[in-house]
C-alpha cells in the first residue's frame, strides 16, 4: 500500500547466479558486520545455493541490493529494486580507459556503478551523496 515498514536493521542483498538460477540472498544485520563476516556469509549462502538451493526466506525483504556483472563484458546495467528493498546498486566490469584529470591523460581502471532508489523512501540528494562517497572510497583503493 502506501505505508513503509522500518525493520530497524540493514539486510544487504546480493545477486548470485548458480546453475542457471538467479538468487538475491540477504545478509542479516550487515550494518553490524565486518567485511570478513560478510564474506563468510556470502560464501555460506553461495554454497547452500549450489548444494540445496535457497528458500524464499533467504531471498526476500532485504534492504539494499548489490548486483555485479563485472565478470562479463557488461559496462553498465540497471537492476530492478526487489520488493521490500529501498535501493539497488548495479556494478559493471572494470575497464582500462583514458581519463583526463588536471590537464593530464592517464589510462586508469574504471567501472560504472548505477544506483537505483525508491524515491518514496530515499531522496535524490541522499542518493547523490551515497554515490559520491562510494566514488571517493573506490578511488582511494
Amino acid at each position: 500500500g502506501d505505508k513503509f515498514i522500518s525493520k530497524g536493521t540493514v539486510s544487504n542483498s546480493f545477486t548470485l547466479g548458480i546453475r542457471g538460477r538467479l538468487y538475491t540472498p540477504k545478509i542479516e544485520n550487515a550494518d553490524a558486520l565486518g567485511l570478513e563476516e560478510i564474506d563468510k556469509d556470502i560464501r555460506t549462502l553461495a554454497e547452500r545455493a549450489d548444494v540445496e538451493g535457497l528458500n524464499l526466506e533467504d531471498c526476500v525483504w532485504g534492504t539494499f541490493l548489490v548486483s555485479n556483472l563485472g565478470m562479463y563484458p557488461v559496462e553498465s546495467f540497471n537492476v530492478i529494486i526487489p520488493p521490500g528493498h529501498s535501493a539497488a546498486l548495479s556494478i559493471g566490469t572494470i575497464q582500462e580507459i583514458p581519463v583526463a584529470k588536471e590537464g593530464e591523460v592517464s589510462v586508469l581502471p574504471v567501472c560504472r556503478a548505477i544506483l537505483t532508489v525508491d524515491h518514496r523512501i530515499i531522496n535524490g540528494n541522499e542518493a547523490g551523496e551515497f554515490i559520491l562517497k562510494l566514488k571517493e572510497l573506490m578511488e582511494a583503493l
